[in-house]
């Protein structure tokens, strides 16, 4: 009801049936977001779009079969931006102890405060593992991070939150020149 989880699975349950995250970024609408009625708007054969609206907000959401990548169009809406630990259990669960939070460049250098950028990752990691998302927003966007949350505010018409699965921090630019290509339309 409060907008998107995206997960990041990893590891296989014990009976490999099914893959599970460690973790999972979460793109909220906003305290006064309650979206009651997920609605499919258009589907093709690898993707579907689908909608979450409350009152005058809404997020308009563009998956892809075997695509790392997670559109999100936002109207009205300046979207907070968090990850989280799941409460999966499993033995190949690496991140079941205490973890951190960061929100990094391209390069592994921390971010605080107000920035204004199009693109940066949020990293979930212990010890033992390292969750990785890119995010890329519209040029002059700018995010406030506070804690383990950043809020996007944006400078334009465009309103939109492209989420991708990295392996590590360099696919953050490599991953750009398609991150801002959004299918529209697939066929097998």
């Amino acid at each position: 009801k409060y907008g998107l989880d995206i997960h990041y699975p990893k590891y296989w349950v014990d009976n490999g049936t099914e893959m599970k995250a460690q973790s999972k970024l979460l793109v909220k609408g906003g305290d006064d977001f309650n979206a009651t009625k997920p609605l499919a708007e258009r589907w093709s054969d690898w993707t579907v779009t689908f909608s979450e609206t409350s009152g005058t907000k809404k997020m308009t959401t563009t998956l892809a079969h075997g695509v790392p990548f997670t559109w999100i169009e936002m109207t009205h809406i300046d979207p907070t931006i968090t990850v989280v630990k799941t409460g999966n259990d499993g033995a190949d669960n690496l991140l079941s102890e205490s973890v951190s939070v960061d929100f990094i460049d391209g390069t592994g250098h921390s971010l605080t405060g107000t920035q204004t950028l199009s693109q940066f990752i949020v990293k979930v990691s212990n010890a033992a593992t390292t969750d990785l998302y890119g995010i890329y927003l519209p040029a002059g966007s700018s995010i406030t991070i506070d804690g383990s949350e950043a809020t996007v505010s944006y400078s334009g018409d465009k309103k939109f939150v492209v989420v991708a699965l990295l392996k590590q921090n360099s696919d953050l630019n490599s991953y750009a020149t398609y991150a801002y290509s959004k299918p529209t339309d697939t066929k097998v």
